[in-house]
Order: structure tokens, then sequence, then C-alpha cells
């Protein structure tokens, strides 16, 4: 077989499988259909579930919510290393705050 034989439709003069509709949306009887219209091809879509809804919800923090969180996240996480250090030195009257904090 060279490439020379092989089109668009597939290879010239092999009559393709059952399973071999290439480029082809056609219903079980073998007749073509029309693609929906809100089906794209193309890449760059978003892709959606079976009953046509979105996968992941959509994005509702704001950038100040972002800010925050990361903000208050860093805090906790400093006063429990400071508490932690404030227990092995045997400071427990300022390690009881950092634990709260």
């Amino acid at each position: 077989m060279s490439t020379s034989d092989v089109t668009k439709e597939g290879i010239r003069g092999a009559r393709p499988g059952r399973e071999a509709m290439t480029g082809a949306v056609s219903t079980l009887d073998g007749r073509r259909r029309e693609e929906s219209p809100d089906r794209d091809r193309g890449g760059g879509s978003e892709f959606r579930s079976y009953y046509n809804q979105p996968v992941l919800n959509q994005i509702t923090w704001e950038p100040r919510d972002i800010g925050g969180y990361l903000f208050l996240g860093g805090m906790a996480g400093a006063s429990s290393v400071l508490a932690a250090g404030a227990d092995l030195t045997g400071r427990p009257d300022l390690a009881r705050p950092l634990r709260y904090t």
C-alpha cells in the first residue's frame, strides 16, 4: 500500500468496517445526520457534561476575598509555629493566645 491509496474517505479499494466511519456523524441505520449547532467540534470550547451542564462551577471569589484568605491562612500558620516555639521554651502564658489565634 502506498500513500496514494489513502484518501480522505479511507483506503482506496478497501471497504471499511462498520466502526470505521471517519469524520461522519451517523445514525444507527448508516445515514448521515447533521451535527447539532450547539456542539463545537473545534478546540477552545467549554467542556460540558452529558446534561449540557458545566462540569466545574463558576468562580465566585473576588480578588479581595482571595487576598484575605491567603493573609488569614498565613497568620494562622505563623501563630501555630510561634505557639509551638513558646511551648518548647517553657512560656505557657504566651503559647495559649498564640494557639487561639
